[in-house]
């Protein structure tokens, strides 16, 4: 032990606490009045105040709210809400063409509101209405878009489950008197049969200003997503197998009609190009002039050779496949303008009649 430790244990042995110390100490405690201790009111009164405050600002808001409703119905008073605006149709001619829409919730999302309003669907083609609310800082026009716009199968944005063919995304209206709300139609033409009941999600990316420009500029960045099922909107159609005689020239050869299906909103062809070689088929060209004869002796193109000519069609795509060593060709188009389908006599793939209906 060091003769620091030894002088540490020598002081603590010689400590003594006074005597009398503990009883003076309970005496200065029992000398304290009870009522020198008083509860906390301050809690529940604090407690009352914030309720009744609650209360108060609920009303308030109830308030602002229905006349920010009534304010709104008479903005949009005139502003379009239906996309069946956007294929020049009114409600007798929708009953006519045999296409329908489904009205959709909103979806509340990070800096911007989308509202999908309406859709129109066939097997192989969607149109949806989305009205988008922006900060009040942004002020839609023509040149107003988004960076990327895309859609998948299932119920979040996958891009392991991307559906090929997003063929547009165009500005429909702007508000009235609310420039930062405007309606946009984003449509898909794809190359696969979309199954009635499949759930989708179509998702937008960062809205700029002059996305596809050279300098773009950005007014709202993030990613925003709308679900919604595949229920087809389009009653009318004509649907017929090729048969051994509906045979056309094809690439200095032939190619014959597998099958057709035609909507209101757009015309499939499936057709078999075996007599061409596979390596041709990259090189040549595969067009093939369709023409719609219609019941007045018109007739509407749908394709042709000659680019310069003007078609009824606003897109389209061509898909080859492979099935037990034959080789089909699928061309996939949307109409400009919903056409009238009861009005189709027949179609004219090249040189080659198919009739529809048997009125001459």
């Amino acid at each position: 032990m060091t003769d620091f430790d030894k002088k540490v244990k020598k002081l603590s042995k010689e400590f003594q606490i006074p005597e009398g110390y503990d009883k003076r100490v309970r005496e200065a405690l029992d000398s304290i009045p009870d009522d020198d201790i008083q509860p906390d009111h301050r809690r529940g009164s604090l407690l009352v105040k914030i309720v009744a405050a609650m209360i108060c600002l609920c009303l308030i808001g109830g308030l602002l709210i229905s006349r920010a409703q009534s304010s709104e119905a008479s903005l949009i008073h005139d502003f379009r809400e239906s996309i069946m605006d956007f294929f020049g149709i009114n409600q007798k001619q929708s009953e006519e063409l045999g296409v329908d829409s489904q009205k959709e919730e909103s979806v509340s999302k990070p800096d911007l509101m989308l509202e999908l309003q309406e859709k129109v669907i066939d097997s192989q083609r969607i149109y949806l209405m989305v009205k988008i609310t922006a900060p009040t800082n942004v002020a839609f026009a023509d040149n107003i878009g988004f960076d990327y716009f895309c859609f998948c199968r299932g119920e979040n944005y996958d891009t392991n489950q991307l559906l090929s063919g997003a063929t547009s995304c165009d500005l429909l209206e702007i508000m009235p008197g609310k420039e930062n709300v405007a309606t946009y139609v984003v449509s898909l033409t794809s190359d696969q049969e979309l199954a009635e009941g499949d759930s989708v999600t179509v998702s937008f990316k960062d809205l700029k200003v002059d996305p596809y420009g050279e300098e773009p500029e950005m007014l709202v960045e993030g990613m925003w997503s709308i679900s919604f099922n595949i229920d087809y909107t389009v009653a009318e159609e004509i649907s017929l197998k090729g048969t051994d005689d509906m045979v056309y020239p094809f690439v200095d050869t032939t190619a014959k009609l597998v099958r057709l299906k035609l909507t209101p909103l757009g015309l499939t062809v499936v057709s078999d190009v075996s007599n061409v070689d596979q390596d041709a088929l990259g090189v040549s060209d595969t067009r093939i002039e369709m023409r719609l004869r219609m019941i007045d002796g018109s007739q509407y193109l749908v394709d042709s050779h000659d680019l310069e000519k003007e078609t009824i069609v606003s897109s389209g795509s061509v898909e080859y496949t492979m099935k037990k060593n034959k080789t089909y060709q699928k061309s996939t188009f949307c109409f400009e303008d919903a056409i009238l389908v009861e009005q189709v006599l027949g179609i004219y793939l090249e040189d080659c009649y198919i009739p529809f209906k048997d009125i001459e």
